[in-house]
């Protein structure tokens, strides 16, 4: 409760709509684990509410600090939220096996093995989609990225045992992972197409309509 209440406070500091970005995010923090609601164990819900208060609204909560219009930072808010729900299917997905011994009734319990790895590869690519328009649109410079990106090759070769360049070559010849990397390639580039050409179509007819 107290950590919850600093929270808030340094919210409320920051204005009353950080404040309101800040409450939901606390909000459903507790309602995602409180025993008598317990949205972790709510098919797809779960998925959302991981989605909004781990990045989404927390990315919110920052922006709006500033006095401006939201506007097409939209696209950063569509981005982090997807790859967010990207990260929980995959914790599900890697977790499966001990929920279903629990008892725990999740998003990945409803769509089974298979259905939440074409899941997560479809959040992951519309994370990826979203999050390329930020760049698009110069919301920031691409070139930023490259720091996060080196950080992350860097990591994974750290390990203390010397292996992390070993867990590279299992991987490369673990036929599991070969077929989820082969139809996550696949998804994004048939995918990907596809929404842009109907993102072009829907601001053409839209265009027309305000002419």
């Amino acid at each position: 409760a107290a950590v919850g209440l600093a929270a808030l406070a340094l919210f409320a500091l920051a204005g009353s709509r950080p404040l309101a970005m800040g409450s939901l995010t606390l909000a459903l923090a507790l309602l995602y684990s409180w025993r008598a609601v317990r949205l972790k164990a709510r098919p797809l819900i779960d998925v959302v509410a991981h989605a909004l208060m781990l990045s989404a609204l927390l990315f919110l909560a920052g922006y709006v600090i500033l006095p401006v219009a939201l506007g097409r930072a939209w696209w950063a808010f569509l981005g982090v939220g997807w790859i967010s729900a990207y990260g929980q299917l995959y914790n599900q997905l890697r977790d499966f096996d001990a929920d279903r011994t629990a008892g725990l009734r999740n998003t990945a319990s409803v769509l089974g093995r298979d259905g939440t790895q074409r899941a997560l590869s479809a959040c992951l690519a519309a994370g990826a989609l979203c999050l390329g328009a930020t760049v698009t649109l110069r919301l920031w410079p691409w070139w930023l990225a490259i720091v996060p990106l080196m950080g992350a090759l860097v990591t994974s070769f750290e390990c203390d045992s010397g292996a992390g360049f070993d867990n590279f070559v299992a991987l490369a010849h673990d036929r599991e992972a070969r077929g989820s990397l082969a139809f996550t390639l696949t998804f994004v580039a048939i995918s990907v197409p596809l929404e842009l050409a109907a993102g072009l179509a829907v601001a053409l007819v839209l265009d027309r309509v305000r002419r």
